[in-house]
């Protein structure tokens, strides 16, 4: 039985076998530019990613979490096409120059270093959260042109203004993957207009109005 809202009147059906299907979505907060370079590059880089660095104390599977997820930024730095070149290295580097090393060999211009700050699996009925970080050096003078912190959420148990109809929530079995990939899309934003040389909307990207802020170069 459905009712008007604004009348007495109602519509005498059966919507016991109606289902609606909802897709979850990500809340997150703005990306924090810690540190981010103030000229663009002459012409486009490469870069080379390595596994997340897991900062939490996780000790079940945490190798293969961290692949996983370094798997999904990596697609979605490609899909958003942010470097010319990207190579995904499965080595879990100890120090910025095992990284160093390794990007030589490959020539390439670039080192992503991801981090995860702070992981909390809510599973299929509780609240996912990840808040990473993401570091970038340059190859040749090991300096620290980017530092990116930013933070993502997945709650199952959404706000409900009906009462008569069957809920079904599309969540994916690897729900972390969502969240990464939403962040990686707001990081890639800005790295992609500053590695095409486009400056005036790179600025715009991070709200830089003027040289008021720490930058790496």
């Amino acid at each position: 039985m459905f009712f008007y809202a604004c009348s007495n009147k109602y519509i005498d059906h059966d919507y016991s076998n109606i289902t609606v299907n909802i897709n979850i979505s990500v809340e997150k907060s703005k990306p924090n530019f810690l540190i981010f370079p103030i000229n663009c590059p002459s012409s486009a880089e490469s870069a080379i990613i390595f596994p997340f660095k897991i900062e939490q104390n996780i000790t079940h599977n945490r190798k293969y979490l961290s692949f996983e997820l370094t798997k999904v930024l990596y697609s979605a730095f490609l899909k958003n096409i942010t470097f010319t070149k990207l190579i995904l290295n499965d080595t879990f580097v100890d120090s910025i120059d095992d990284a160093i090393s390794l990007a030589k060999k490959e020539n390439c211009d670039l080192i992503i270093i991801p981090y995860i700050n702070y992981i909390l699996f809510g599973g299929t009925s509780g609240s996912t959260i990840i808040s990473l970080k993401i570091d970038i050096y340059d190859t040749q003078s090991k300096k620290l042109l980017w530092s990116i912190t930013h933070m993502g959420k997945v709650g199952t148990r959404l706000d409900r203004d009906y009462i008569f109809l069957k809920t079904h929530y599309e969540i994916p079995y690897f729900i972390e993957s969502i969240i990464i990939c939403e962040l990686a899309k707001d990081i890639s934003v800005p790295i992609r207009l500053w590695n095409k040389g486009d400056c005036t909307n790179y600025y715009k990207s991070i709200n830089l109005k003027s040289n008021n802020k720490k930058t790496s170069n």
